[in-house]
Order: structure tokens, then C-alpha cells, then sequence
């Protein structure tokens, strides 16, 4: 079992990041279409645990991978770092493992989606991360190497966070003053405009 180790930066300036990066020689994945379905037991008795299940698909424009996820509760270090344990599994079949969890009694609580450009350098994973209510960059690295990647990226000054993207939705949503909402997924145009500009179909 995997410790995952997180912070999100808000406000950051997409246009400045990808550049900064590739001087900074990061190797870079592309940019790929994340939809995600998240699955809970009548009650929601998982997030009363702070705990996730998560079914993701992402598309590239030559491939698409499936992937199962189960979190647990997450435990907030010092600066906005957020860590909690992370199990995943590759799929070859989705749709059949969306049956196993249905079966067992689970049933599908949000769906959301993101497109996210994703890179590694000096050990951490980088992503961008655009989601219908805001662009947020998440790193992924050991606690000690926070310090120079937001320098190095020019994020020392944003605002950071350790809350999760269903977090921030509802805090967006409040925000507008609109409905709570667990999922948050593009709006028919804009997901055909935003898959086409990274080659999807």
C-alpha cells in the first residue's frame, strides 16, 4: 500500500508552468481527458470514513487506461501537505469491474472530470489540472522537495491547499451561491472543445 503525499496550488499561471517546465527539462506525458466515477454504500458510509472509491478512465489521443482506486483517510502535515494511503489497480475491462462494484452493493455517487498535462522532475510528479470550475496545479512528491519545486515554478506564492477536488467544488459552489452538487463535469461544448485541443475525437 502506497502513501500518497499531495499539495494543490491555486491561482498559478497555466500559461507561464508548461514553459517553465521544459527549461527546467521536466519530462512531460502529455495531456490526457480524466473522467472519473466515484462509488459509495447507500448511506455513503465511505466518506463517512473519509474513505474513496474511485473508477477512472484517461484518454490519450493513441490510448486509454482504466484504473481502480481506493483511498483512506486523509492526514493533513504541516503547509497544506496531505497525506493518506492509496491502493490502485490497472484494468483491462472497466465496464465489467463497474458490475463487480455494483454487485457488491455499491452504487455511483459523482462523476467528474479533468483534463490534466502531466510531468516528472527531480523525482515528483507535476500535474495541471483543468476541471470545470478552475485550473489547479497538484504535486505529488516527498515532504522535503515542496520547498524547491515551488520556487523553482514560480508557486511559492500562490495559494495552496490540502483539500480534495470534491473540496474545492463544494467551496466553489458556495461561493456562486449554487446547489450542492457532488459532481462537476464539463458542459457538452466545452468537453468537445477541451478533448479536441488535446486530439481527442
Amino acid at each position: 500500500m502506497a502513501i500518497e503525499i499531495e499539495k494543490k496550488y491555486l491561482g498559478a499561471d497555466f500559461g507561464q508552468l508548461p514553459g517553465k517546465l521544459r527549461e527546467l527539462r521536466a519530462k512531460s506525458f502529455g495531456a490526457h481527458f480524466e473522467t472519473n466515477i466515484m462509488f459509495d454504500f447507500p448511506g455513503n458510509s465511505l466518506f463517512a470514513q473519509k474513505k474513496l472509491v474511485r473508477l477512472r478512465k484517461n484518454e490519450w489521443p493513441d490510448r486509454a487506461e482504466y484504473i481502480l482506486t481506493c483511498k483512506g483517510p486523509a492526514r493533513i502535515e504541516l503547509e497544506g501537505m496531505k497525506s493518506r494511503e492509496e491502493i490502485e489497480c490497472g484494468l483491462q475491462d472497466a465496464t465489467r469491474m463497474r458490475e463487480i462494484l455494483l454487485a457488491i452493493g455499491l452504487v455511483e455517487v459523482a462523476r467528474y472530470e479533468k483534463i490534466r498535462q502531466s510531468f516528472e522532475l527531480w523525482g515528483a510528479k507535476i500535474e495541471l489540472d483543468t476541471v470545470p470550475f478552475g485550473k489547479v496545479v497538484e504535486i505529488e512528491a516527498g515532504p522535503e522537495a515542496f520547498g524547491a519545486l515551488e520556487k523553482a515554478l514560480g508557486l511559492d506564492k500562490c495559494e495552496t491547499s490540502s483539500k480534495s477536488y470534491h473540496e474545492l467544488h463544494q467551496q466553489w459552489r458556495v461561493q456562486n451561491r449554487l446547489e450542492p452538487d457532488a459532481s462537476f463535469v464539463f458542459p457538452e461544448k466545452i468537453r468537445q472543445k477541451e478533448r479536441q485541443g488535446i486530439g481527442l475525437s
